[in-house]
């Protein structure tokens, strides 16, 4: 009879199960996402480069994430946001995971650019980036922490925060945790005032049909009620219920 394995041993082979789980999900993302935003763009060169495979389907996503890549703020602009949450919600329904959703809003940012100036509001934009990305970095209870991928501009002073495969009260509590974040920033305005977010977010349960568009007005939504609540908050919806 063989010896039975350690908690060290098993511990390092859910470790490695995980990792292999994640990296096939990478793989499948890639995959999607290359294939419909060819089918929606015309790019005949990397088209031919793909099908030749002079370029692997990884090496055209990350050359696709970099020209996404917001200058200003160092994270990702909405270009592929369509396509990642397709994706995810194809997962949710195929493979049975959540998705969350959040959308982040710096609170009274006109005031802060006419107190700041453009260069000085643009600097509170990439503080507030970073403070996001390093919030989910930091996160041990999401299954997703890539966060060059998971957070992306999405206008002036929004951002949008996907948790992939993540039900809403882990979800919920990173995004408390990037507000508080936010909140211990340095003080750089005149006026004394902290920079702070408010919030939205919203959750889908595995198996629903909710569209990409439908998961952002949600999660919007709720972004409006935090803002109609006094700001500096989060608001969240219940999870969609499958529908089958």
């Amino acid at each position: 009879m063989p010896p039975r394995a350690s908690d060290d041993e098993r511990g390092q082979r859910q470790s490695r199960a995980v990792d292999q789980d994640r990296q096939r999900w990478l793989s499948r993302r890639a995959e999607q996402v290359i294939k419909h935003y060819l089918a929606d763009h015309r790019d005949e060169m990397l088209q031919r480069k793909v099908a030749s495979g002079a370029v692997s389907v990884a090496e055209a996503y990350q050359l696709l994430k970099d020209l996404a890549r917001d200058p200003k703020t160092g994270v990702q602009r909405s270009d592929l946001l369509r396509y990642a949450l397709e994706f995810e919600l194809a997962e949710a329904r195929t493979h049975g995971h959540p998705i969350s959703l959040a959308v982040f809003d710096i609170d009274h940012f006109k005031k802060i650019n006419d107190e700041l100036g453009h260069l000085g509001a643009d600097e509170v934009l990439r503080q507030v980036a970073a403070t996001i990305r390093q919030a989910i970095r930091l996160s041990d209870d999401l299954w997703e922490v890539v966060a060059d991928e998971a957070v992306v501009r999405w206008g002036g002073e929004e951002f949008v925060v996907i948790f992939a495969r993540t039900d809403v009260a882990a979800a919920s509590v990173a995004a408390e945790r990037i507000r508080q974040r936010i909140r211990q920033l340095p003080k750089v305005r005149p006026s004394g005032r902290l920079v702070t977010v408010s919030g939205g977010l919203t959750s889908v349960s595995p198996g629903s049909i909710m569209t990409w568009q439908q998961l952002l007005a949600a999660a919007d939504a709720e972004l409006n009620r935090a803002k109609a609540a006094g700001r500096d908050r989060i608001c969240l919806t219940s999870p969609t219920p499958a529908v089958y």
